[in-house]
Formats: structure tokens, C-alpha cells, sequence
């Protein structure tokens, strides 16, 4: 496919030459050192006192399978095209799946912590394991097998994992505040926003990769809503 002149650039096919795209390749690499900031953060956390804490243990899988992702898409973008791109992709997503399931799983267990001792919530405790289980399955085999409009099941995904752990966190903060364990708001806004924020941002991906990404080349970008007129 020929060059398309954007502004004052020149950009070649992204699908016969790496690096093309330095908007999406800055974001995946600054996403990369952001996850394994996160990741270091947590792994801190994961063994306090003599004793091995499981939602820092949680968060630590979460965080490196999804640095993990993120390098593998920074490189694809940067270095590969074709087939190769095609696989590191591929392998990005699955990766993702992953870091779904973790976060579907932590939902789960501070949702199983919250209604331990309850026996009118059994049936709901057991809804709450099923659908784990048939969600992270789903989670990993949708990534794998998405093709078109992939950036989009990504987001759903990531999107669901993140309101489904921050649904939870929500109603353990909401307990924890009526019991008078926490006094302040401030103190679980920022993890109760994070998620959100963080599912914004696949959407956003999402929305803009067909006219702005790679996919935007057909038509050299004119629909894309980031190039000035």
C-alpha cells in the first residue's frame, strides 16, 4: 500500500514496516514501565509480617501478566510486521486473558470473604465461583480466537474483569465503613476509580485503533480524529 502523508509526516504501510506509528508505540512502552512500576509495588506487599497475603499475591499475577502484554505489543509495533506482528500479537491477547482471569478470581474471593458465614447467601456464593470459573475460560478462549475487531473483545474483557473485582471492592469498603474500620473516603476512592480508569482506557484503544491504528492506513488516516485538518 502506498505512503500516506499525515501533517507534515510520512507514514508507511504499518503492515510491511515496523514502527510506523510512534503515538502507539510510545503508549505501549509507557504502559510496559507503568505495569512493572505496579508490579514492584505490589510485590512488595506479598509477604508482610512472616505471612504471604493473597490480594497482594493476586495483584502481583495481575500486574506482570499485564506488563507481559504490553511488552509484547510495544515490540510488535516497534520491531515486527506480518505474520510475526500477526503471533506476538496473539500471544499479547492471551497473555491479557490471563491477567482477566486474575482479576475475575480477586473479584471472586473478596466476594466469597464478604459473604463467608451467611448461609442465605450459599446460592449466591456458588453463582459467584461459577461464574468465575466459566468467566476466566471465556475471558482466555475470546482473546485467543478474536480476530476482527479484536481491540473491542479486549476492552469488553478487560472492561467486565475490572467491574466485576471493583463491584466487589465496592461493597467490602461500603461494609468496612458502617462497621467503623474506615473513617475516610479518601482513603478507597483511588482503588475503587483505578479500574475504572483502566477499562477507559481499552475502550479508548479500541475506539480510536480503527481509524487512527493501523487499520486507519486504507484510507491514510482521514477519519482519524487525532490528525488535524
Amino acid at each position: 500500500m502506498e505512503p500516506c502523508l499525515v501533517g507534515d509526516s510520512w507514514i508507511l504501510d504499518p503492515y510491511e514496516n515496523a514502527g510506523q506509528h510512534v503515538g502507539s508505540i510510545i503508549t505501549f512502552w509507557s504502559m510496559s514501565f507503568l505495569m512493572l512500576l505496579h508490579l514492584g509495588a505490589v510485590a512488595k506487599g506479598a509477604r508482610k509480617d512472616g505471612r504471604t497475603r493473597a490480594v497482594p499475591v493476586l495483584l502481583t499475577i495481575f500486574f506482570f501478566c499485564s506488563f507481559v502484554s504490553a511488552v509484547l505489543q510495544a515490540v510488535s509495533h516497534s520491531f515486527s510486521t506480518g505474520t510475526t506482528k500477526t503471533q506476538l500479537l496473539l500471544t499479547a491477547r492471551l497473555w491479557m486473558g490471563f491477567a482477566a482471569g486474575t482479576c475475575l478470581f480477586l473479584g471472586t474471593s473478596i466476594g466469597e470473604a464478604l459473604m463467608a458465614g451467611n448461609r442465605e447467601m450459599a446460592a449466591l456464593r456458588t453463582l459467584n465461583w461459577v461464574f468465575f470459573v466459566f468467566g476466566a475460560g471465556a475471558s482466555v478462549l475470546v482473546l485467543a480466537l478474536a480476530s476482527d475487531g479484536d481491540d473491542l473483545v479486549q476492552a469488553a474483557v478487560m472492561s467486565a474483569a475490572f467491574l466485576w473485582a471493583d463491584a466487589f471492592w465496592i461493597a467490602t469498603c461500603l461494609k468496612m465503613q458502617r462497621e467503623g474500620s474506615i473513617q475516610e473516603k479518601s482513603i478507597f476512592l483511588p482503588k475503587i476509580g483505578g479500574p475504572v480508569l483502566m477499562a477507559l482506557a481499552f475502550w479508548i484503544l479500541a475506539i480510536l485503533e480503527p481509524t487512527c491504528g493501523a487499520k486507519g492506513h486504507s484510507d491514510c488516516y482521514k477519519s482519524c480524529s487525532l490528525v488535524a485538518e
